[in-house]
């Protein structure tokens, strides 16, 4: 088991994209204590979307949300977030 995630951040107002094959919420405190170099300095995080990925293809469903091929998606998934942020974090796919 694998998951996919959204980090919301209240610094810079922007969005942060991982996957972690680990326990998700022991990566998310890695993140939120800033023990990771690529959100460090973007804290404070709230979890703002999580996917569960069962055939182990986290590596591929990151790659395609972060890059163009899959911005139309994430581009519907930030919409509803943003929607929808009373209600974080909202499990996907949406």
């Amino acid at each position: 088991m694998a998951f996919v995630y959204m980090l919301w951040s209240e610094k810079d107002n922007g969005w942060y994209i991982g996957k972690t094959k680990r326990l998700f919420y022991e990566r998310f405190l890695e993140h939120t204590a800033g023990k990771v170099r690529s959100t460090k300095f973007r804290r404070p995080l709230l979890l703002a979307y999580i996917e569960e990925i069962l055939d182990g293809n986290e590596q591929k469903r990151e790659h395609f949300l972060k890059h163009p091929s899959g911005y139309t998606q994430k581009l519907r998934i930030t919409e509803l977030l943003i929607m929808r942020k009373s209600e974080w974090p909202i499990r996907g796919p949406v």
